[in-house]
């Protein structure tokens, strides 16, 4: 089947609507057979009512963070360094025993 996909580049402070979901359906209409939408920012209710209304081609949305989520899990185009912490107390009883 065909998947067609519209990328956003948006700052944080902007969101991706139902009308922007709406038009990138009306666009891939009687074309693909699935959409995929994705975005540096995040999306409305309106836009995840739209992506998932009955009826019509269903579209995938995925926002910034799961964006990166992706990216770190298939390790496309990060580095991840993992690193671990660990908190050092000193027992005041121990040393006032000796």
């Amino acid at each position: 089947f065909q998947i067609y996909f519209q990328c956003k580049r948006y700052r944080s402070d902007r969101t991706v609507t139902g009308d922007d979901v709406r038009s990138f359906r009306g666009a891939m209409r009687g074309i693909g057979d699935k959409g995929l939408f994705i975005t540096t920012a995040r999306f409305t209710t309106s836009a995840q009512q739209e992506a998932s209304r009955n009826g019509v081609e269903p579209i995938e949305l995925i926002d910034g963070d799961a964006l990166c989520d992706l990216l770190k899990q298939y390790r496309l185009g990060v580095n991840v360094t993992e690193r671990s912490n660990e908190d050092v107390a000193i027992d005041t009883g121990f040393f006032e025993a000796i």
